[in-house]
C-alpha cells in the first residue's frame, strides 16, 4: 500500500514509519521545508520524504507518489497547549 504521512518525523508519526515500512508499505513522509530529515529514518526503496505541508503541498510529487491513503499524524503536542492548539484545528481543516 502506499501511504502519505504528514508528520512523520513526530512521535506517532515515525513510530508508524518505521512500523508501516517494516510491513512492506510505501511511505511518502511529508515534512516542513524547513526540518531535517532524521538521521535513523533515510529515504530509500520503501520511503520517501517530500517538502511541503497541507496547505503548500508539492501536488506534482504526491501525484508522481499515488498514495492510496493518507495517515494525518500531524499536531502540535506542547505539553499545557497542546489541548486547546488553534494550528491543531488548522490541520485537521487541511486534511480534510
Amino acid at each position: 500500500m502506499k501511504i502519505l504521512l504528514t508528520g512523520p518525523t513526530g512521535f506517532i508519526g515515525s513510530a508508524f514509519a518505521r512500523l508501516a515500512v517494516g510491513r512492506g508499505h510505501q511511505v511518502a513522509g511529508l515534512i516542513i521545508p524547513a526540518e531535517a530529515i532524521p538521521v535513523a529514518m533515510p529515504p530509500g526503496e520503501r520511503l520517501t520524504w517530500l517538502r511541503g505541508t497541507l496547505d503548500d503541498a508539492p501536488w506534482d510529487a504526491l501525484a508522481a507518489f499515488g498514495a492510496e491513503v493518507c495517515m494525518h499524524t500531524a499536531w502540535i503536542t506542547t505539553p499545557g497547549v497542546y489541548l486547546e492548539a488553534p494550528e491543531n484545528h488548522g490541520f485537521l481543516e487541511s486534511s480534510l
